[in-house]
């Protein structure tokens, strides 16, 4: 296992030890309206979070000293790095460099890299790019595909060939470097909700009512189909590229509006309802298959099929071979197609690593039955 911490740099408590360093941090300006885009980097979150100002050389220096010392010292293996647009390329310049020289380079001992994931909650990708590079961050959450998956998945509101539209985007924007992905986080409401039509906006409905009161907490879908939706989501992104994060209660569909209402404390074993736990089980043989067959995660891909609510890719790497259907629809579907055109092996035997069941292909063609809002994974025996 390897174990990953936030790292909240971009302010401090106003009772932490730093606070005295008053000229450590940025004139007070908070965070509201339009200036979360306009003056990002020197915006506090809160009145009682001053924000650091990095163009100084002290605190740029003892913040980063500090977390290149903590992960030195607690073995950890990464940082998922908060807000990232608030803080200007020298943090991650001077994090990037001091990582490689003192817990990644041999001399120092290290034999594995430390993988920094940053924060940067936006959908544009060229904003986000622009932390990523071989001297910043390793990566970025990918909230384009997240959205874009919330779209079509959970709301219905865009094709299929418009999501992979915009995994292919991705691909392009982010080529050579790991990203994560994503059906949800901390910040955003929960898919289930999302999927049981409860969530207005694509973007969320905000923490607060029409009335300017809490919402009530959000309860679980009474029906199948949102979680049917949920683990179409869950087989797009674990057969796929990135990093995939599991927040946790999606593996089995929390429910939640927007923070802090997506903060449900976690249900187990017998607390799960018949489609909670059908969800767990999807999600666990997607986990071990990817993990089993690295032509999932990082296999060459060309697509197979594509309507706007069928979609179809095959994945090939070093002789381990996939192929992977999705059918948002409401009807059973089968499929006929070639098999080499996408790098997968003629009059091959395949196995859906979600039921067991077989496939063989007659020569060079395949048909393969795909369940309504359901999903196959196949993979070469």
């Amino acid at each position: 296992m390897r174990v990953l911490v936030d790292w909240v740099a971009n302010h401090v408590h106003e009772e932490h030890a730093y606070a005295a360093n008053t000229d450590w941090f940025n004139s007070e300006l908070i965070c509201q309206g339009d200036v979360w885009n306009t003056a990002p980097e020197v915006c506090w979150f809160d009145s009682f979070l001053p924000d650091i100002r990095y163009y100084d050389e002290d605190p740029l220096v003892q913040m980063v000293n500090d977390a290149v010392a903590f992960a030195k010292d607690y073995e950890i293996d990464g940082y998922r790095v908060d807000a990232v647009k608030h803080m200007p390329h020298s943090v991650y310049f001077n994090l990037q460099s001091k990582v490689v020289a003192e817990i990644e380079h041999r001399a120092a001992g290290g034999d594995e890299e430390f993988y920094t994931v940053g924060e940067t909650f936006s959908g544009e990708r060229g904003l986000i790019g622009s932390y990523v590079n071989d001297q910043e961050l390793d990566a970025q959450f990918d909230f384009s595909m997240y959205w874009a998956i919330l779209s079509a998945f959970a709301r219905g509101e865009s094709s299929l060939p418009q999501l992979d539209a915009e995994r292919e985007a991705s691909a392009s924007a982010y080529s050579g470097y790991l990203m994560s992905t994503f059906l949800g986080n901390h910040d955003v409401d929960r898919f289930i909700t999302h999927a049981a039509g409860q969530v207005g906006s694509l973007y969320g409905d905000g923490i607060c009512g029409s009335d300017g009161r809490l919402r009530s907490p959000a309860t679980p879908p009474g029906w199948g189909e949102p979680y049917e939706r949920l683990m179409l989501a869950w087989t797009y992104l674990l057969t796929n590229e990135g990093l995939p994060l599991i927040y946790y209660g999606d593996e089995i569909g929390l429910e939640g509006f927007g923070d802090p209402d997506n903060r449900h404390m976690m249900r187990f074993d017998g607390e799960l309802g018949a489609d909670e736990q059908r969800v767990l089980s999807h999600v666990s043989a997607l986990g071990q298959a990817r993990r089993a067959h690295p032509a999932l995660a990082i296999g060459q891909r060309t697509g197979w099929w594509s309507e706007d609510d069928v979609l179809g890719w095959a994945r090939v790497y070093e002789g381990d071979e996939a192929l992977v259907i999705v059918n948002r629809s409401g009807s059973e579907r089968t499929l006929t197609n070639g098999l080499s055109f996408a790098g997968l092996t003629a009059g091959a035997t395949f196995e859906d690593v979600l039921t067991g069941a077989t496939v063989t292909a007659s020569g060079d063609s395949i048909s393969v039955t795909v369940p309504a809002r359901g999903s196959v994974v196949l993979v070469k025996r």
